[in-house]
């Protein structure tokens, strides 16, 4: 494994501390101004790491529709994690986000029209009966508890699904909106932190405090958010995409390892069945579109 892959690999690693962080300074702070200082500390982080916004590597159609899809991506996770009920729901939503791998691959088929093996539609399948058997919360899936706990608080799931739907968009976007060329999201980054302050002005939401705890927690979720951009890049440009794409598609199951023990929240058998097959779901719908020429 050379350096830029290994720099990759850590990328996965900062990105599975996420949902733990951000639900342990939201539930702080609360939901809206956990995650506008999050990424507010992210994006002068990423500033200061590429010296400026990188405005200059941006086209504009990249700006306009890349960066809403970002922002809107960014804005929904942060929310659906931050107002989830409980810690356990917050680790629930985050496995309905990561059906993005999948939808991505979909999008990829019909949008870009690119070529598909037919294990695209099994991984698609397979992730959304992950998602399923996660909700369900038995080891036999069953229908009307998934039901009852969807509605139990719909936003914040609904929330999760959007976000899955707007990464996926941009994923399948950004290699024609860049041109082929490496662009910055740090702009995108400072735009998720105004959209959330703007959020939290007009909802009138109560004035919060900072111990010195939590800034080290909001420290470390920016670090782990804006770092591990930087460094899945670097993994992507000079490491082996194959193998970072191919480890990249178990984050679900290191997030939620890392989020119950960083939340203290005891996860039972099925979610654990259930956040596997989001895992495999998502390798199948990779290994069914990926170019066989490409590192």
């Amino acid at each position: 494994m050379n350096q830029a892959t290994f720099i990759g690999v850590l990328a996965i690693v900062l990105w599975s501390v996420v949902v733990g962080l951000i639900r342990n300074i939201t539930d702080q702070v609360g939901a809206t101004a956990g995650a506008a200082l999050i990424y507010s500390f992210a994006a002068v982080l990423l500033i200061i790491h590429g010296r400026g916004l990188g405005l200059r590597k941006i086209t504009p159609r990249y700006f306009i529709i890349g960066g809403t899809l970002f922002v809107s991506y960014e804005v929904c996770l942060a929310l659906a994690i931050g107002q989830s009920s409980s810690p356990t729901q917050a680790i629930e939503v985050s496995i309905v986000n990561y059906l993005w791998p999948p939808l991505t691959a979909v999008l990829a088929v019909f949008v870009l029209k690119k070529p598909a093996k037919w294990l695209l539609w099994p991984g698609l399948f397979c992730s959304l009966w992950g998602v399923y058997t996660v909700l369900s919360g038995t080891a036999a899936p069953d229908l009307s508890a998934v039901t009852e706990r969807i509605a139990s608080h719909p936003t914040v799931y609904l929330l999760a699904f959007l976000g899955a739907i707007f990464w996926s968009l941009y994923c399948v976007a950004t290699p024609t909106l860049t041109q082929g060329k490496s662009s910055s999201v740090t702009a995108f980054f400072a735009a998720t932190a105004i959209v959330l302050w703007t959020k939290y002005i007009l909802e009138d939401a109560p004035s919060f405090s900072l111990s010195l705890g939590v800034l080290s927690e909001i420290t470390c979720a920016s670090l782990a958010i804006g770092l591990g951009y930087a460094f899945w890049n670097i993994g992507l440009q000079r490491g082996n995409v194959t193998l970072l794409a191919g480890l990249s598609y178990f984050t679900p199951v290191l997030s939620s390892v890392f989020a119950s023990i960083y939340l203290s929240t005891q996860l039972n058998q099925s979610f654990w069945m259930g956040a596997l097959m989001v895992s495999f779901g998502s390798i199948l719908g990779w290994v069914a579109t990926r170019n066989p020429n490409r590192q």
